[in-house]
């Protein structure tokens, strides 16, 4: 029997130990019985078990029986079985849809597949297994948008529709498939786009990554940007390393790029959200609004696109989300991880609730909010010593100080040691609400049924 365990992750350190904090909460499946668990596609991971394969769904429930000596990873809802003998096909409920005897069969994209036969020319099969344009080419790519590359050699491209008319040629040194409507193409090390009409929409640049979710990566003066699907640049170049904004078969609005020697969380049109909390190890790819982070220990957790870390850094390995659930490992064990959202998180002082212009971020499982908002709440007077990036905040009688990045605080003199240290994300110096209550004798309460923290003189 499988056992779920709940964790709150976002949690408020005040004066007790944790309160369940704020926006997520996330379940944590054990998935003991299986050997080997893959990554979401289309619904369903593969696991194995007694060394035969079979699937899950998002909610752990073994669809499709381990029975195969392969792994079924599905695309576009079919998977292919692929060995010497040909290929079997699958759909998402395991049922056997057909069979073919190609040498080799590309995943499904857009109801259409790239077949090799045994000659080694190229064609394509629709979603019965039919060949529906013949295998003639010297090489070929998949459709995308309606259009797929194809080549007999030397440079030469016929860009097809799927009845395998030629729309039109084009020349270039390499050619990939339409991403988002376009194809990137080099000439030499020199990259630039063309659309389903051929036509150059980019300059060349001196590198460049295909299209994800509407946003390529390109390199302009040893700096990395994005541009837009009409080649204008939205998130300026001033990025030595980039993530792209998603993967294949993955939704988001949302990036990483490396400068001055942090990470940053980016969105599409080039905003800078927050500054990642570790930068020893880059971070991954975001899907939708949650992206991999690794911690200095090369642990990895989860982060969601306001920088709260909503499953903390105790992962050897994660897997790519899909809609809300990934596949984390753990100490040879394997877990279902599935995140909800839970109402907000209010704070009251002294019955007055605070508003933040920049929401509290959970960093290793400890809340800390925008400093400036808790202090003037607190009719605190602050002082900020740039050079030595120090902070004293004074309240009647107690005096309190501590320093960027520095887990050591002192009050009126004495030593206290941080759970998190003050950090400076995006101009803006975040504290954790558990010294900062504690170090001005505040009472606290937490109401569990409106999510509100109450906090009292």
């Amino acid at each position: 029997m499988k056992t779920k365990i709940t964790a709150f992750v976002l949690i408020l350190m005040l004066m007790l130990s944790m309160v369940p904090m704020a926006a997520t909460e996330y379940t944590e499946t054990p998935l003991w019985e299986y050997e080997i668990v893959g990554g979401f596609h289309n619904g369903l991971a593969y696991v194995k078990k007694d060394g035969k394969y079979g699937n899950i769904d998002t909610s752990g429930n073994l669809v499709i029986p381990c029975i195969f000596d392969q792994s079924l990873h599905f695309y576009d809802g079919i998977a292919i079985l692929d060995d010497a003998s040909g290929q079997q096909y699958f759909d998402t409920n395991g049922n056997l849809l057909f069979t073919t005897n190609y040498l080799y069969v590309e995943h499904f994209s857009d109801g259409m597949a790239v077949a090799m036969a045994r000659d080694g020319k190229y064609g394509y099969i629709d979603k019965t297994g039919k060949e529906v344009i013949p295998c003639q080419y010297n090489g070929a790519l998949e459709f995308r948008h309606g259009v797929a590359p194809t080549t007999m050699g030397g440079g030469q491209y016929d860009i097809i529709d799927k009845s395998g008319n030629v729309l039109f040629t084009c020349y270039y040194d390499a050619i990939t498939a339409f991403y988002d409507g376009l194809a990137r193409v080099n000439v030499k090390a020199d990259f630039a786009f063309i659309n389903t009409k051929g036509e150059e929409v980019t300059p060349f640049y001196d590198s460049a990554e295909v299209f994800y979710n509407g946003l390529a990566s390109v390199l302009i003066d040893n700096k990395r940007g994005f541009i837009n699907t009409k080649g204008e640049l939205v998130v300026s170049n001033v990025y030595r390393a980039v993530n792209n904004f998603g993967a294949e078969f993955t939704t988001t609005g949302y990036s990483a790029g490396y400068r001055d020697g942090v990470w940053k969380c980016i969105d599409e049109h080039g905003n800078e959200l927050f500054d990642f909390p570790y930068t020893k190890y880059s971070p991954g790819i975001f899907s939708g609004k949650y992206a991999m982070i690794r911690n200095d220990e090369d642990k990895r957790g989860i982060i969601d696109a306001n920088g709260n870390i909503v499953v903390p850094c105790i992962y050897d390995s994660l897997t790519l989300f899909e809609g809300n659930c990934t596949i984390g490992d753990r100490d040879g064990v394997s877990y279902l991880i599935t995140i909800y959202d839970s109402p907000e998180v209010g704070v009251l002082l002294n019955g007055e609730r605070l508003s933040f212009t920049k929401p509290p971020k959970i960093v290793d499982g400890r809340t800390i909010v925008p400093l400036r908002t808790i202090f003037e709440a607190m009719e605190a007077k602050v002082d900020w010593d740039d050079a030595t990036q120090s902070i004293t905040v004074s309240r009647g009688s107690d005096v309190i100080s501590f320093q960027i990045g520095n887990n050591v605080m002192t009050r009126n003199g004495q030593t206290i040691t941080l759970d998190v240290p003050p950090q400076l994300l995006v101009d803006t110096t975040f504290v954790p609400v558990r010294a900062i209550s504690e170090a001005f004798s505040y009472n606290v309460q937490w109401d569990e049924v409106n999510y509100d923290v109450i906090i009292t003189e």
